[in-house]
């Protein structure tokens, strides 16, 4: 969580949060969405500390929420050190967007055989295919002290406005019957709590209408792999019913061929 002042430049930074990456997809253009092993309500939740990094670590639970996979200490490491990497500027860190890339990039490149991709949904229409699939959403909101009253009070959010702003924070949302957040304090008494007006909250400029969501992809590479394979076995099944020379040698040209691009 990180407290700031809203002046205009600030709210400037705000929008600029809700901006899509260029490796996002939109999930408008997402067919397919696979229902993911139903998780009742027992999951892993990291825990942010005294780190001010509520996007990274909003980040890390929206992966965890699609590929079942608990960030280690190392592996948190390696992704702060991608991170110092990609942006020279430590004032791009509150990005949300910017640590979706960065987690996506860092999992990619570690597990190639099983790769996700990350969508950007609209939180008031799209995201609800996810969330009733399973997902986790990363999203930010923006409030004010009276945002904690309201929350700690008896673990539900019920007012729909928090105007003036004092802090912007990145959390995760989840649907079971109702929406609820999954914050980055692992241990704290009010670590899970519900969103009783969530669109009003949305309408009220409070919850982003912005979140992303990772979904593991179908790699088409490893695709073609497989229709390649079953090509291959193909090929030199015929060669063994023919003694036409000339079809053996295509078919040989043709094996050599996909055995390069495999």
């Amino acid at each position: 969580m990180e407290e700031k002042d809203f002046t205009p430049s600030n709210w400037l930074l705000w929008e600029l949060e809700d901006q899509i990456s260029d490796n996002d997809y939109l999930a408008w253009a997402v067919f397919n969405i696979p229902n993911l092993i139903k998780q009742d309500d027992i999951f892993y939740m990291y825990n942010q500390g005294v780190s001010l990094d509520c996007t990274l670590y909003a980040s890390m639970t929206a992966l965890w929420s699609t590929m079942n996979y608990k960030f280690t200490e190392q592996d948190i490491k390696e992704v702060r050190d991608l991170a110092v990497k990609m942006w020279k500027v430590r004032e791009d860190w509150r990005y949300l967007f910017k640590w979706i890339d960065c987690v996506r990039n860092r999992w990619n490149t570690k597990f190639p055989d099983n790769k996700v991709m990350s969508i950007q949904v609209e939180t008031k229409s799209n995201a609800k295919e996810y969330w009733d699939k399973g997902y986790f959403i990363a999203t930010t909101f923006k409030g004010n002290k009276a945002y904690w009253i309201d929350k700690n009070n008896n673990w539900i959010v019920e007012w729909v406005d928090f105007r003036p702003s004092s802090f912007w924070h990145a959390i995760n949302t989840k649907k079971n019957g109702y929406i609820f957040v999954v914050d980055n304090y692992f241990g704290n008494k009010y670590n899970i709590y519900w969103l009783k007006n969530y669109e009003e909250l949305i309408k009220n400029n409070v919850f982003s209408s912005q979140g992303y969501v990772f979904l593991a992809t179908t790699d088409k590479v490893k695709e073609e792999t497989k229709r390649k394979s079953r090509l291959l076995i193909l090929l030199k099944e015929i060669i063994t019913l023919t003694t036409d020379k000339e079809f053996i040698k295509d078919c040989k040209t043709k094996i050599e061929y996909i055995n390069k691009t495999i």
